[in-house]
């Protein structure tokens, strides 16, 4: 089981098979408030970063990135560009859907979107009751 520890910036794998011991511990520093980590099935991670990395450009958007977690390197990331980038503080979402596309939940603007794998979005959703 992952566990996302939003307040320390890390994440924990549990083995619940076994004594519930930890097994594995992924402080990182990169993701802040982070939200529902999920293991792929390429052996990377997915996991929504609900107030963004600081960067130069970025400073406090929401992304999703895709992660290796051997040692924390970004494969992929999300965070929309310009006015239309990804803000959603608590609450955030995604599903990496079949087609290699990751449809991505911004809860607090009320808006779904599917992104292909080069950042381009393929189908986007506003809830006019939510986006205000």
């Amino acid at each position: 089981m992952l566990l996302p520890v939003r307040e320390l910036k890390a994440l924990v794998a549990l083995d619940l098979e076994g004594e519930g011991a930890m097994v594995r511990w992924y402080p990182d520093g990169s993701w802040r408030l982070q939200d529902e980590a999920v293991p792929l099935p390429t052996g990377s991670m997915l996991l929504f970063d609900n107030h963004g990395a600081r960067r130069p450009g970025v400073r406090g958007r929401s992304r999703v990135i895709e992660f290796a977690p051997a040692d924390g390197t970004v494969t992929w990331e999300y965070a929309g560009a310009g006015a239309r980038g990804l803000s959603s503080p608590v609450g955030g979402s995604y599903q990496r859907l079949a087609d290699g596309n990751t449809l991505v939940i911004e809860s607090t603007a009320g808006r779904a979107l599917e992104v292909a794998r080069e950042g381009e979005v393929v189908r986007e959703f506003v809830s006019p009751p939510r986006a205000g």
